[in-house]
């Protein structure tokens, strides 16, 4: 038996940072931390780990982009708290509008894609960790990441027109 006490104290913080950057703010996201040590402890208590982190990362990962894809309607901006940063309303509002209109476009990146963008930047994680996490080769993190990159730049707009 693992001590599961340990292994919410260890990993809970970065789990809950994990989904709460994929999800905003808002009572999904404590609902989507339960669920996920939830899943793990029904699913791995009795199998060996390697890596608790990257396991609980990429389950964390899963779980809020399908909750986003779940979702009909993202929340309104009114219901996504952004600390404030001593900017003025308007930068307020571009910064939560641009979060909204990523969680959009991560939702429709491919599985692995949207798993390696977000593992990647919501997570902070190394391509080597994504890799170990994911158990794929880096080369495969690196591909997924390039495409994910690109889609979303394609999904958001991001290109300018006439750019070589």
């Amino acid at each position: 038996m693992r001590n599961w006490d340990q292994i919410v104290r260890e990993h809970g913080p970065d789990v809950f940072r994990q989904v709460q950057n994929i999800l905003g703010q808002g009572p999904d996201v404590d609902d989507t931390v339960q669920e996920v040590f939830l899943e793990v402890f029904r699913l791995w208590e009795d199998r060996s780990v390697r890596n608790w982190g990257g396991l609980l990362n990429r389950i964390a990962t899963n779980r809020a982009i399908d909750l986003l894809r779940r979702r009909r309607t993202l929340p309104s901006m009114e219901d996504v708290d952004v600390p404030a940063t001593g900017g003025c309303p308007l930068e307020l509002v571009i910064v939560k509008e641009a979060a909204e209109r990523l969680r959009r476009a991560i939702c429709q990146l491919p599985d692995r894609q949207a798993e390696v963008f977000s593992l990647r930047y919501f997570a902070d994680l190394s391509h080597a960790q994504i890799a170990e996490a994911l158990e794929i080769d880096v080369g495969a993190v690196g591909t997924a990441l390039h495409k994910a990159r690109v889609k979303l730049e394609s999904l958001l707009e991001l290109k300018t027109e006439g750019a070589s």
